[in-house]
């Protein structure tokens, strides 16, 4: 009787333990589900690859995308038979930051495809037009461009090949992306085919974003600050040049021997100095 007994308390409990942990897994399960809808869908919708967000182009007018002070960038103009043409006021100025819509997508209208095709038009218009048929009018896109300082890089680099990105460091903002040669977005669907074959010129390619440059003089930047960060109280170097030897000032070092990249010596006007270490 008591082995029985035994046997039965030991089947409960081995049964009590299978039921909490399907029910721990059943309730991590719910939690991990609730998560993922408010924290993380939108970027799964938004994926480039989800084919089924062009779906929402049937019901909904694409949104315009705008620089930081209102200007449009792109907007949508339907047309007569349910059609929507996509325009692009700037041309090629902003052909790479904004990028395209036909043939595929580029730049903003792809990486932002979701938002512009969602629409937060109130919900009783939106159920009448669920009816009679309308397409809603889509979310527009505001950007941190600025049109100034975008038109200034773009007549910069001319006819030059190259690529400009200006940003605002306290934020992160990009406020200007230029890539050149660049194309004109409006008339992609007749010049796509020659402007996919062109390899020299490349212009489909972003330069500002895709394009592999070595980082030069720049960098200099990252290792001055990790030495002031090492030795915060041996140098200091002002912007006329003078030198100051923490808590003595040295001479100011006015010229010094340069060379350029074909390996010729010159005197520089502003020094390169070496800081107490040698280094």
């Amino acid at each position: 009787m008591k082995k029985q007994n035994m046997k039965k308390t030991n089947k409960g409990r081995e049964l009590k333990v299978i039921l909490a942990i399907f029910l721990a897994a059943f309730l991590l399960m719910i939690v991990y589900l609730c998560w993922f809808l408010l924290a993380e869908s939108e970027s799964f919708v938004n994926n480039p690859y989800n084919k089924r967000i062009d779906a929402l182009a049937e019901k909904t007018i694409r949104g315009s995308i705008l620089a930081e002070d209102g200007t449009v960038l792109a907007y949508t103009e339907p047309l007569e038979g349910g059609e929507d043409l996509r325009v692009y006021p700037f041309r090629s100025e902003y052909a790479h930051a904004v990028g395209y819509l036909g043939y595929g997508k580029l730049g903003l209208e792809n990486t932002a495809n979701f938002y512009l095709l969602r629409s937060h038009d109130a919900t009783g218009k939106r159920l009448r037009h669920a009816f009679t048929g309308e397409k809603n009018m889509g979310d527009s896109l505001v950007t941190t461009l600025n049109p100034a300082l975008q038109d200034a890089a773009c007549r910069a680099l001319s006819d030059y090949k190259g690529a400009v990105i200006a940003m605002e460091s306290e934020t992160g903002k990009v406020l200007a992306v230029v890539s050149k040669p660049d194309f004109d977005p409006n008339t992609i669907a007749e010049t796509y085919e020659a402007l996919s074959q062109d390899n020299e010129s490349a212009s489909l390619l972003n330069r500002a974003t895709q394009g592999r440059y070595a980082p030069g003089s720049t960098f200099k930047i990252l290792t001055t600050l990790v030495y002031m960060h090492e030795y915060p109280r041996t140098i200091c170097i002002n912007i006329h040049g003078y030198v100051y030897k923490y808590p003595r000032r040295c001479a100011r070092i006015s010229t010094a021997m340069c060379t350029d990249i074909h390996g010729n010596a010159h005197k520089c006007p502003r020094a390169i100095c070496t800081n107490i270490h040698g280094l």
